[in-house]
């Protein structure tokens, strides 16, 4: 291959990587609207954001911790997970 054809390449390369992060961010940010919109007229998480419950519900701390800090504080979703104590629990002494 020529150095012209290798420019091109690495162009498209760049090109097609940063699209993809793009739809991966606007994925992602736009998920929690149209999440609370399809529980509240169907009672069912979407299929299409299936990752993003799996993201929810994962139990690592790189994944989990971003998600559930921008569902719940973010857009207060209020999503409430097993692991999570009761709100009104106090530590009795």
């Amino acid at each position: 291959m020529s150095s012209k054809a290798l420019g091109r390449l690495w162009i498209w390369t760049i090109g097609l990587c940063t699209a993809f992060a793009a739809a991966v961010v606007l994925y992602t940010v736009s998920a929690p609207p149209i999440v609370k919109a399809q529980i509240r007229h169907t009672g069912r998480w979407p299929a299409l954001y299936a990752p993003i419950l799996w993201g929810l519900e994962n139990n690592s701390p790189v994944i989990h911790g971003p998600l559930r800090w921008y569902f719940n504080r973010v857009w207060r979703c209020d999503i409430v997970f097993f692991s999570d104590p009761p709100p009104n629990e106090k530590e009795s002494p």
